[in-house]
């Protein structure tokens, strides 16, 4: 059996070196030979069951065989449950480590390719017992509990499950606890437990999200003086406008939009991230004069009361100065963005946003025209399927209104109208927004109804009234 045996991994060392399939059949074979050939009680069945499935995963990642993957996790399995039944030395305990490691690793593979939930729970196991099988000094402990995070946090998203999803922020705390300070895994790792409190699926409370805010700033710390300081700083803005956003906190946006602006500055101007960072800048600048100047500015593109905005005294000094930043933010994320690529939609969104709030807190009619013409433009770069579709087309037809109103030219209201209809069209009834889209046509067809005076608008401005109160009141139960 010795022989056979260092005859299947001499074949396996072989196939690696010529990557002919014939090498790894006769690999395969003399490995299940010598399995074949090693009795149930020998203390050297475990390893050459270890080595057979070593030999099947060789061949599977050449040929893609499921059955090879099949069978390696079954060998494993058996070679990992033998084990358990003899001697537990140190030496020992260390195999049994690795091969728990190698177990989890195609237990993943494999549940990855059927999505079977027991899979998914074996691997937990096997994770949990590599974890065990390790001194608490043994460098392998931070990546085994690494592992063990990562398999908690797939199952805990599976099964919606949030005792799972605490244990693996427990296993998560342990796993960075374990990292050595100079180890470039240490903020990878504080990465995923930021990720885990904040995750929007389980709807993260104050302590969580204040947790996850923490973490992202000791991941900033820790990475400071590495390549990728200015990822973390992003990670860091998202992470606080998150927290915003629940918490409504002024101080975490304030944070957030240091955060970006800092990462941004970081980033050159050749970086595919330029545009992304700026975008996000420009969206925290955008939120921050929203919570100054209140809900009237907070919807961009709302139509222009007259009720400019006093820029002499403080406040509107500091409401200026956030809008310019803002516009610059978001007019560089689209010049940094070639026209083919997919984020340019979203980045002329949210630059024509900003163009009707200068609009309307300005006064501004260059302004409201170049909002028309930027809106227009992220429509038509928007998908037929996109999931904001609605919402940009709902912003154009806002800013065709606005124009309407400001120059009386009738063709702009009318094509605000039909606008405002594939708004309608292109949204879900389930949205919680579908009922907003509802009232922006209506107010159109009163609008129309005023200048026309036919009654059929206003009939039909009556009806998507009712609709909107409807849906309203179906979401809020």
């Amino acid at each position: 059996p010795s022989r056979i045996s260092q005859l299947a991994i001499m074949r396996g060392r072989l196939s690696e070196v010529t990557g002919e399939r014939v090498d790894l059949d006769q690999a395969v074979t003399a490995a299940r030979n010598a399995v074949k050939a090693t009795a149930a009680t020998s203390t050297r069945r475990c390893g050459r069951l270890a080595n057979l499935a070593d030999r099947l995963v060789d061949r599977y990642e050449v040929s893609k065989n499921r059955q090879d993957l099949e069978e390696a996790v079954a060998t494993l399995r058996t070679s990992i449950n033998l084990a358990a039944t003899t001697s537990t030395d140190d030496q020992t305990g260390q195999e049994h480590g690795h091969r728990c490691d190698a177990f989890v690793a195609l237990l993943t593979e494999l549940y990855q390719l059927t999505g079977q939930r027991q899979l998914l729970v074996e691997s937990v196991d096997a994770a949990r017992a590599a974890v065990d099988a390790t001194h608490d000094e043994s460098p392998l402990l931070a990546g085994r509990l690494d592992t063990l995070r990562d398999r908690l946090a797939v199952q805990a998203e599976r099964q919606r499950d949030r005792r799972v999803l605490d244990d693996a922020l427990s296993i998560a705390r342990l796993a960075i606890a374990a990292t050595p300070p100079d180890d470039n895994e240490r903020t990878n790792r504080l990465n995923r437990l930021a990720d885990l409190l904040a995750d929007p699926a389980f709807e993260p409370g104050p302590a969580a999200l204040r947790e996850a805010a923490d973490v992202a700033r000791w991941a900033v710390r820790v990475s400071a003086d590495e390549a990728g300081s200015d990822d973390q700083l992003e990670r860091l803005a998202e992470l606080l406008a998150m927290a915003y956003s629940s918490l409504v906190e002024p101080e975490f946006l304030d944070e957030a939009i240091e955060a970006a602006t800092t990462a941004a500055a970081q980033t050159s101007a050749r970086s595919r991230s330029l545009a992304r960072r700026q975008h996000l800048l420009a969206s925290l600048l955008s939120r921050k004069l929203a919570a100054i100047t209140g809900p009237a500015a907070a919807r961009a593109g709302a139509a222009n009361d007259g009720g400019t905005i006093d820029f002499d005294d403080e406040q509107g000094r500091q409401q200026r100065w956030l809008l310019a930043q803002a516009l610059d933010a978001a007019r560089t994320a689209v010049e940094t963005t070639r026209a083919d690529e997919p984020g340019r939609a979203s980045h002329l969104s949210l630059l024509a946003d900003l163009l009707q709030v200068k609009h309307q807190l300005e006064d501004d009619s260059t302004a409201l025209a170049r909002a028309v013409d930027t809106a227009r433009q992220a429509v038509e770069g928007t998908g037929p399927d996109h999931p904001e579709l609605a919402t940009r087309l709902a912003s154009l037809s806002r800013a065709l209104s606005a124009l309407h109103d400001l120059t009386g030219n009738r063709a702009d209201l009318l094509e605000a109208i039909a606008v405002a209809r594939d708004a309608v069209a292109a949204d879900s009834v389930d949205d919680p927004d579908y009922s907003d889209r509802l009232t922006l046509l209506a107010g159109h067809l009163v609008h129309l109804n005023a200048l026309s005076g036919d009654n059929a608008p206003l009939t039909e401005a009556a009806e998507l009234s009712r609709r909107a109160v409807a849906q309203t009141a179906a979401l809020t139960g």
